[in-house]
């Protein structure tokens, strides 16, 4: 993790990153093949409450902070300009399309992706247009299993005590269920997935909501506001599954060549990307 801070020189701010190893006070990666059981999620949906809180209450006392991060991963004028990302994307689900086809009863929903692949551009841009009255958080932007690490109990190797987000550069502001989906449908075991996702999403608003109350925060959303808010942006989840599990799914030996140079190669993208869904699937 590092910090930008500034330091005082004759009496002008200097701009300086300062890096901290945080392995030192014992923060280690969680495994990306694995995923993450309740306590792992838990942790850090308790410590996503926090970090949204204190950004919602600058925001209601100044409104214009949010227009210095409005471009997250899915921004408009990025998706629409980046043709590599679309070409990566649509080969992601064109690949996938395939894959459904072939299993039994799928055959509808093989259509239904092929679909939204012929309209790739628009389903992005309209996966990350903000949506009028949502409750505004500062989004970590990419908040998969590298993009955070974990501090383990005393007395056992296993069990998580505190986590500590890293590398916020695709950071912006809109709703909580951005990067809560983002999160849950990447990162988490299937079994808590299915099972135990009420109880994490109301286990994070339990947090949030201790956390605005004692800043004095007004107009505190209820838990329906929420989970409302979480299911309307939905997309974000089917965007990461598609897009990031497979990535995330591939062992170190099959994912130490990629790289933005060599998914340039159109081919090896394509090969890449059968690989991912054949692991995953």
């Amino acid at each position: 993790i590092f910090n930008l801070r500034c330091f005082y020189t004759t009496g002008e701010p200097m701009q300086t990153i300062v890096f901290d190893d945080l392995t030192q006070y014992g923060y280690r990666l969680a495994s990306r093949q694995k995923g993450l059981d309740e306590e792992h999620c838990v942790v850090i949906l308790r410590k996503l409450a926090k970090f949204y809180a204190t950004p919602m209450v600058l925001l209601e006392k100044s409104p214009s902070l949010k227009e210095n991060f409005k471009s997250g991963m899915l921004d408009e004028t990025y998706v629409r300009s980046s043709e590599r990302f679309t070409n990566f994307m649509s080969l992601h689900v064109r690949t996938f399309s395939d894959m459904v086809a072939t299993w039994k009863g799928y055959e509808e929903i093989s259509e239904k992706l092929h679909s939204y692949c012929d309209s790739i551009t628009k389903e992005l841009v309209e996966t990350g247009r903000p949506i009028p009255k949502e409750i505004n958080v500062f989004n970590h932007g990419d908040l998969w299993v590298n993009k955070f690490m974990y501090k383990y109990k005393a007395d056992s190797s296993n069990v998580p005590d505190d986590a500590v987000f890293v590398d916020f550069q695709n950071s912006f502001f809109d709703s909580s269920g951005c990067d809560i989906n983002f999160f849950l449908h990447i990162n988490v075991q299937l079994h808590a997935l299915k099972y135990r996702r009420e109880f994490l999403i109301e286990t994070y608003y339990e947090t949030l909501q201790k956390a605005l109350s004692e800043m004095n925060y007004g107009g505190i959303p209820s838990l329906q506001e929420m989970q409302d808010e979480i299911s309307s942006r939905d997309l974000y989840g089917f965007f990461s599954l598609y897009s990031f599990l497979p990535i995330v799914a591939l062992s170190k030996e099959d994912s130490a060549d990629i790289s933005l140079e060599a998914l340039a190669n159109k081919e090896f993208a394509r090969q890449k990307v059968i690989l991912m869904f054949n692991l995953t699937c």
